[in-house]
């Protein structure tokens, strides 16, 4: 999970800086569209969530419980890049995600439940997923599995099917450590100092001196990196801070496996789950029976409304994660009346949900455009569900390009801007290999993001990442003469004057000429699948044992989300 660290020594020196935090990184981000259908009834009575000063019942947001006094420690890291922004979007990179869905036998044609399960994890040669079939007494599974695992792992039996997607929740924190001195023996705790461990790791090097790190470890778990360390790269990782980190705790997740592997009805599906810690999944399920179901099923801490969003105070107990969600709190569903259940690594339920599980989830996009597809779904065959996995539809661009069409529509100058405003007039929206409309959306996206959001990073802010793509989008349909959309050093301009009309324009103009300086004239270089260039890698990066420049539909937020480097498998239960 991305962390947002605040590096001023006390909230006070920025006015506003929450507002403005929780602005571009909302709790609730517009456009998603959440695993669990909005307004769906908890079964559940739910638990009092702590608040920051140890009381009960608190919902998080009084008494610095979305950060500020665990954040005002004056950590420094210096940003690995010179703007000091991350990737937009998913933090973990276009394309890296999954999708999954089962429909109700009351939307089939042979009146059974169907479900459809898409693991983007890479496509290699050879591949990370085998088909497998395990018989045994009492027992026939088939499904897929890693090399070497002695399970299915997303399948189906006789009775039941299942599935996974990544639930992409916080369940890591950063604790700044107060040491007693450099030695780092000692760390401040309650008011008491505390010893630490250290842990000798010693690696190896062919042909050279072997590599010894001493890592020390407090309560929280590992130091990660030292002060007087340099930064990693591409990584913010805050200097003497411990690594609270579910994953790090024993668990069990093979038990989950095995039971599933089994399993015989809805019952012994949420049985089953009991035992699945980290990372956290939504486990989508169909039996023959007609049940679907979904669980955003995992191990939580129990924490206030943003605990962990921001560097906490490893000296202060308040700060510590204290008790776990119920299992049976867990965000979850069956039978729906929609008829349908789906996930795509997005939020997983509305603001009527009673806990905290996090705030960086996917882009809205996959689990929209899945939504929308089911929603006006009927006598659903096997077929339906194949050319749904491979649906490039990018319902980004759908909602935007009306707008920025509008916009520059009188500017194109040059004759390349003139050809590439008539291919996006022209565009589908839709991500193929052939056209040239999503090469010159993307440049011109990449831009708009650019010029609207890489000014906004305040001085007292390090490395940030850039707001997801439900925010610009919320920007551009709702709030275009808005404040994020200002251009600084703009001749002849006052910036409260600015608008969306200045940066698309700008962008539009810069699109079109860094492409022709890349890839030439406006013509067939411009094509998305030998721009994208899609690789399927050898699985040990292995040079010439991959394929390389594969022309692939798809972009990294659509339901076929094959992007620039990554090609991924899809898989539907047969």
């Amino acid at each position: 999970m991305t962390q947002i660290k605040k590096t001023m020594n006390v909230p006070g020196e920025w006015p506003g800086w929450e507002n403005f935090v929780d602005r571009l990184f909302p709790y609730m981000p517009p456009l998603v569209d959440p695993v669990l259908p909005p307004g769906t009834p908890l079964d559940f009575t739910p638990l009092s969530v702590p608040s920051r000063g140890g009381a009960e019942g608190d919902d998080g947001n009084k008494g610095g419980a979305s950060g500020p006094a665990a954040s005002s420690r004056g950590l420094e890291t210096p940003s690995s890049d010179a703007g000091g922004f991350e990737s937009p979007g998913y933090r973990t990179g276009p394309g890296l995600g999954s999708n999954n869905w089962a429909v109700s036998g009351k939307l089939t044609r042979n009146g059974f439940p169907l479900l459809s399960n898409d693991m983007h994890l890479e496509l290699s040669l050879p591949a990370v997923w085998y088909e497998i079939q395990l018989s045994a007494p009492g027992v026939n599974v088939r499904g897929v599995a890693f090399p070497a695992a002695p399970l299915v792992i997303a399948g189906y039996n006789k009775d039941v099917a299942w599935g996974f997607t990544n639930g992409t929740d916080d369940v890591l924190d950063w604790y700044d450590i107060t040491f007693k001195d450099d030695s780092r023996a000692e760390y401040l705790y309650g008011g008491e100092w505390r010893k630490t461990s250290v842990r000798e790791e010693k690696i190896k090097v062919r042909g050279g001196t072997t590599v010894v790190d001493k890592v020390v470890y407090t309560h929280y778990g590992p130091v990660v990196r030292l002060k007087d360390e340099p930064p990693f790269t591409n990584m913010n990782v805050p200097p003497d801070a411990a690594l609270r980190w579910l994953a790090h705790d024993a668990s069990s997740e093979f038990s989950t496996l095995y039971a599933l592997n089994r399993a015989r009805n809805y019952e012994d599906y949420v049985q089953a789950l009991k035992t699945w810690d980290c990372p956290a999944q939504n486990i989508v399920f169909a039996d023959r029976e007609g049940t679907i179901a979904i669980w955003h099923d995992g191990k939580y801490p129990l924490r206030w409304k943003g605990q962990g969003r921001y560097v906490l105070d490893g000296s202060d107990p308040a700060d510590e994660w204290r008790g776990w969600v119920p299992r049976g709190h867990v965000p979850h569903v069956k039978d729906p009346d929609r008829g349908f259940v789906s996930s795509a690594n997005q939020m997983p339920a509305d603001a009527g949900y009673p806990y905290y599980l996090g705030w960086d989830y996917a882009p809205y996009e996959r689990g929209a455009r899945i939504n929308e597809i089911l929603r006006s779904a009927h006598d659903i065959t096997p077929a339906d569900m194949v050319r749904m996995q491979a649906d490039v539809l990018d319902i980004r661009v759908r909602a935007v390009l009306p707008s920025l069409l509008d916009i520059i529509k009188e500017k194109p100058a040059t004759e390349a801007e003139k050809k590439s405003f008539e291919e996006l007039r022209a565009w589908n929206f839709e991500a193929r290999a052939a056209l040239i409309a999503p090469t010159i959306f993307r440049e011109f996206w990449n831009g708009l993001n650019r010029l609207t959001w890489d000014d906004e990073k305040p001085a007292k802010m390090e490395r940030m990442p850039r707001p997801a793509s439900q925010v610009t989008v919320d920007q551009i349909l709702n709030d275009p003469h808005g404040g994020f959309f200002d251009l600084p050093g703009l001749p002849d301009r006052d910036p409260l004057d600015e608008t969306l009309d200045d940066i698309a324009k700008l962008a539009f103009r810069s699109a079109i000429a860094n492409l022709e300086k890349r890839l030439g004239p406006f013509g067939e270089t411009w094509r998305w699948g030998k721009v994208k260039g899609t690789q399927l890698r050898h699985i040990a990066r292995i040079p010439g044992f991959g394929r390389e420049k594969l022309e692939a539909d798809g972009v990294g937020h659509v339901i076929d989300a094959i992007d620039a480097v990554r090609a991924f498998v899809k898989k539907s239960p047969k």
